[in-house]
């Protein structure tokens, strides 16, 4: 309605929006690894009353002859469901759209990761930079076998900055993944031949590297002003939103703008800004979390170890 587009617009103005927050502020967001018993690696995010829930399973996969010779694979899903009835569009399209754009942010700049059907996207996952995922470490035998991580995100509620919530739990259920250790065994004299032996100990397993893997931070143009982490109400009342994945060096890996108002060149420089600030404090937070919980093995241990509760500064 008019009047709550305007009372919208009033109190962003006065950088004080509806729940209390400046428009430079995030809500408080809760991510939990080690959260699905039976995944390699999960985590579960909630971003105000925004949740969903990612794991990772791994498998051991040839490699065909149409596919670059030494790297691994990551295929992502989204199951978007349960939040359809809220979004325009079926839930196969509104999980596609949001597998995709999840895509460049775990890729990083200039490479692309398997869609659903294995195939590779994006400019080709032999073209690494040093951001993203490192699929050369996935690698487990050049031109024979690699490691697929098939990462499986799931929406439980839409409240706002839906893809911001996923790109965390992605990261965080990728870097706590634990890979077993595999031994080329049976070996001929002519070197071919051979099998691969799966180490089922635990403390021979290796992590995936998520150190260059970025976030999505979304920022709200609602008036003249941008917001970063818009509720859904705010979004109802916005009149075009910017998501921009970034990584730890605050550089941008996806850009993503919906709305129907075009954004001039000042305002979308000012948003980018804005949101690549906002996601390299929330990558800060979550390395100085990770660092204790994963390298530490405190998911094994200790319940409040695995638990992260974070409110990124104004």
């Amino acid at each position: 309605m008019g009047g709550d587009r305007a009372y919208a617009r009033d109190g962003v103005a006065d950088d004080c929006r509806e729940d209390g927050r400046g428009r430079a502020t995030r809500r408080a967001l809760r991510m939990a690894i080690g959260v699905v018993p039976n995944a390699n690696g999960s985590c579960a995010v909630t971003l105000g009353e925004t949740s969903c829930v990612a794991a990772v399973r791994c498998d051991v996969t040839a490699i065909e002859a149409w596919e670059a010779s030494d790297v691994g694979a990551i295929v992502l899903r989204v199951d978007a469901s349960s939040i359809a009835t809220t979004r325009a569009g079926r839930a196969a399209a509104v999980g596609e759209t949001l597998r995709r754009r999840l895509e460049s942010v775990v890729a990083g700049r200039e490479r692309g990761v398997s869609d659903a059907s294995g195939r590779a996207s994006g400019s080709g996952v032999d073209a690494w930079d040093g951001g993203g995922i490192d699929l050369r470490s996935l690698c487990v035998r050049p031109g024979r076998a690699r490691w697929t991580l098939a990462v499986d995100a799931v929406c439980a509620c839409d409240r706002g900055s839906m893809l911001d919530a996923l790109s965390v739990a992605v990261r965080g259920a990728l870097a706590d993944t634990k890979i077993p250790k595999v031994s080329l065994v049976g070996v001929g004299s002519d070197g071919e031949g051979g099998e691969l032996e799966i180490d089922d100990d635990p403390d021979a397993c290796t992590r995936v590297d998520v150190s260059r893997c970025g976030v999505v931070a979304t920022t709200t143009k609602i008036g003249k002003h941008g917001v970063v982490d818009a509720t859904d109400e705010e979004e109802a009342c916005a009149e075009a939103s910017m998501s921009v994945g970034v990584d730890r060096d605050g550089m941008v890996c996806g850009e993503f703008t919906t709305g129907g108002e075009t954004l001039d060149r000042g305002t979308a420089d000012a948003m980018r800004k804005l949101s690549c600030r906002v996601g390299v404090e929330l990558i800060e937070a979550m390395d100085a979390f990770l660092a204790t919980a994963v390298a530490a093995n405190k998911i094994d241990e200790d319940e409040d170890g695995r638990v992260m509760v974070v409110r990124v500064r104004k």
